[in-house]
């Protein structure tokens, strides 16, 4: 008994550094694998083979998990800028990536190294807040709509050529494999968990165990949240 009893604080610690971090405020990926969330869920099934609950299942879960807390924090960020060459008169532009989630900020950049203000931020405003009158200069807002962002004033004919910096949140790449890493950040792992118990026992047609470890998901998501905040204070 005694031998149990011990062998579960060494479990609960382990999981605990393992889910907290020194650095909270990064988002770095945690660098477990899919088979690590797998063999953790496992612990609190008590199933340790694939009989009932597949690796199939597991990876279904996991991808789900990542997908949701991504969508919902905008945890991952793209690992590098997009890149819109402005066009005269236009003020529309298509934001093109496979993994696109949404604008952190744009920048423009007027080619001119002569310019204390080459590089610059647009601020942010709301599509109703755009400006809709045929002046032209040099873009100062922007707002983003689905796939697209819009940006005003529309640029005139010293701006055609010039580049915008679109910096991005993306979602994470879709997993195939329990040797597959995650993406997200360490401090999620343990949510991941609880995500993957709280399925399994859904699929086991257990609904108060699976709502159980579905709040705790949600609570660990939301708690963890803030985290990923602390990186725009200004939100």
């Amino acid at each position: 008994m005694k031998r149990i009893f011990w062998l579960f604080i060494w479990c609960l610690s382990a999981a605990f550094f393992i889910a907290y971090p020194s650095s909270a405020g990064t988002i770095s990926p945690s660098g477990l694998t899919v088979q690590h969330i797998m063999d953790r869920a496992k612990v609190h099934l008590d199933a340790s083979d694939d009989t009932f609950y597949t690796s199939a299942d597991f990876i279904q879960w996991i991808d789900e998990a990542q997908k949701d807390i991504s969508a919902r924090t905008r945890c991952l960020e793209g690992s590098s800028f997009i890149t819109i060459t402005l066009v005269a008169n236009t003020t529309k532009y298509t934001v093109a990536n496979s993994y696109y989630l949404g604008i952190i900020s744009v920048e423009h950049d007027n080619n001119d190294t002569t310019d204390p203000k080459q590089v610059y931020t647009l601020d942010r405003v709301r599509k109703e807040d755009i400006g809709h009158n045929n002046s032209t200069g040099r873009p100062q807002v922007y707002c983003e709509f689905n796939t697209y962002i819009e940006i005003w004033p529309p640029p005139r004919t010293s701006e055609v050529g010039t580049k915008l910096y679109v910096y991005w949140h993306r979602s994470p790449i879709p997993l195939t494999a329990v040797g597959n890493a995650l993406e997200t950040p360490g401090y999620f792992d343990l949510a991941i968990v609880y995500y993957n118990v709280a399925m399994a026992h859904h699929k086991n047609n257990k609904p108060d165990k699976a709502a159980y470890f579905m709040a705790l998901y949600e609570k660990r998501v939301a708690e963890y949240s803030a985290i990923v905040q602390q990186r725009d204070p200004l939100k």
